[in-house]
């Protein structure tokens, strides 16, 4: 993809921002679990170094983006987005995830952890795209929160660890 004019880089000026803020927007829309912090928490990481967001983009056009959130040595891909239907030939979830690898490695981080890999069913087919990455699917946070008190307490208990 990346020989064909896919172009991963970091987000520096406010047009990219605005790009990726779009994507992002249009990406969790129609999401069930689709909490999405506003654009000046983002800008806030940005500004204090916590954060770096990743854009991937092809002619032009943002094809794919990520957050790279960082804390102790370790990078947390935070949210990622992709346009993989509309530029399906071009694989920009998988350039989208191996510039945020490489991103990681280039900034020293020890680890990288994927967030928000979907929900704990069998047949996951985004969890099963990121375990192609190589490395183990390890459960140590809560993945859901439902707003009814009742239902969050039956959940918690039918997924206890």
């Amino acid at each position: 993809a990346m020989e064909r004019g896919v172009e991963p880089h970091e987000v520096k000026t406010d047009k990219d921002f605005k790009a990726f803020s779009r994507l992002m927007c249009h990406h969790y829309w129609l999401k069930l679990r689709r909490y999405l912090p506003d654009n000046a928490f983002f800008k806030g990481m940005m500004d204090d170094g916590h954060c770096k967001i990743l854009l991937t983009t092809y002619k032009g056009k943002t094809v794919g983006c990520s957050v790279m959130v960082y804390s102790e040595g370790d990078a947390y891909l935070w949210y990622t987005a992709s346009r993989r239907k509309s530029y399906a030939s071009l694989h920009p979830n998988g350039v989208t995830f191996w510039n945020s690898i490489r991103q990681a490695y280039k900034d020293g981080c020890q680890h990288i952890h994927f967030l928000d890999v979907g929900l704990p069913f069998r047949h996951n087919p985004y969890r099963d795209f990121i375990l192609s990455f190589g490395g183990k699917e390890v459960s140590t946070l809560r993945w859901f929160r439902i707003s009814f008190r009742w239902l969050n307490k039956l959940a918690s208990w039918l997924w206890r660890e």
